[in-house]
């Protein structure tokens, strides 16, 4: 999204969990991220860390499930802009995701993005980008998908055996909080 910029799913650095003093659901936002170059191995080793700036506050049920990073110390690597536009329906789109490694999409375990066409959006539990044929699975959240330009239309958040699921970076409360960090839009 811009050199110190990465964003990924909500729920994957921020978690509900009970308090045991009051027994309260509160959030939990995890600190000292690890990341990795481009799609690697959680095996491998990471590049650096990134801490949490801003997410999409509420349920991920009923709210967009988008979080944005900041890493420490590594400002030189590709980042890919943002698509100014959402995706059409019958765009094809590239689909990735993060950490799956039970090869869905392709022979190689060291491959984890696919060529999938939008389908269309849905409203449950929000405004999702829906696309086939399925590219992720679980543990693939927080992963890009782009349109033919490379630019960045939405992030990888599930499946449902059928189709992918992405959010949209196309909200405007998203693209608001994209724009002060600095993220770039094409």
């Amino acid at each position: 999204m811009a050199p110190t910029i990465i964003v990924t799913a909500k729920h994957c650095v921020v978690t509900d969990r009970e308090n045991p003093v009051t027994h309260q659901s509160e959030e939990q936002v995890e600190q000292d991220i690890p990341v990795f170059k481009s799609h690697a191995s959680a095996n491998g080793t990471p590049i650096t860390t990134a801490e949490v700036l801003w997410y999409h506050s509420g349920s991920t049920r009923n709210n967009p499930d988008i979080a944005i990073l900041r890493t420490a110390g590594y400002a030189n690597w590709n980042y890919a802009p943002i698509a100014n536009m959402p995706p059409f329906e019958g765009e094809k789109l590239e689909v990735c995701g993060v950490a799956n490694r039970n090869n869905l999409w392709g022979p190689a375990a060291e491959s984890y993005c696919g060529e999938a066409t939008m389908t269309g959006t849905t409203n449950f539990p929000t405004d999702y980008i829906l696309s086939k044929p399925l590219r992720t699975g679980n543990r693939d959240s927080g992963g890009p998908a782009y349109n033919a330009k490379g630019q960045v239309v939405g992030i990888t958040h599930g499946d449902d055996y059928e189709s992918n699921y992405s959010t949209p970076i196309s909200n405007d409360l998203v693209r608001y909080h994209l724009s002060i960090h600095g993220a770039v839009f094409q």
